[in-house]
């Protein structure tokens, strides 16, 4: 069962566009949510995303828990050490039976729902968008992943975002010919 599915969302194939796969050039996806984080927010959320692209289970399940001045998880620790052991899980690929980061990161959500750890719904917004995005790149190209590239430009978190998103655009359209910025 894949994320799209799960949403009870459809994906496009290429005859929908009329196009051989050799034709199309740039496919841009848009999930239909947008939300505004605080700045306090987008360092929490960078802290989580940065975990789980390091896979970093004690980070993610950290930076979770801090997202709600009035948590209610009645036991961090605990669901601190399940987030680190389903990671350690997804760090070998074959044995966790999980074949995309989307797959991960909705297990990785059910915990978050098992233990009730509260997330405001705008945190919860960006979680389902980067979910469905993976899921859509993963069903249009298998080769792309949207957490690669966070990843690749999170890694670069010394420099300002105005500094980082131009040589991520480039890694995205150029592939490894990346334009150093």
């Amino acid at each position: 069962k894949t994320v799209a599915s799960t949403f009870g969302l459809s994906l496009p194939s290429l005859d929908d566009f009329g196009k051989a796969p050799g034709e199309l050039q740039i496919v841009l996806l848009d999930v239909g949510m947008a939300t505004g984080l605080l700045e306090e927010d987008k360092d929490k959320m960078l802290q989580l995303f940065e975990g789980c692209t390091r896979m970093d289970g004690w980070n993610m399940a950290d930076a979770t828990l801090k997202f709600s001045a009035e948590q209610t998880c009645t036991d961090p620790d605990a669901f601190r050490r399940q987030v680190q052991a389903e990671v350690n899980k997804f760090k070998d690929w074959d044995a966790s039976g999980m074949d995309k980061t989307s797959d991960a990161l909705l297990s990785l959500l059910d915990l978050i729902r098992q233990h009730k750890v509260s997330i405001p719904g705008h945190i919860c917004a960006v979680l389902v968008t980067a979910l469905v995005l993976e899921s859509w790149s993963g069903e249009l190209d298998s080769e792309h992943s949207v957490s690669g590239h966070l990843r690749d430009t999170i890694g670069k978190r010394s420099l300002p975002w105005r500094e980082r998103m131009p040589g991520s655009v480039d890694m995205v359209m150029l592939g490894d010919n990346m334009v150093q910025v």
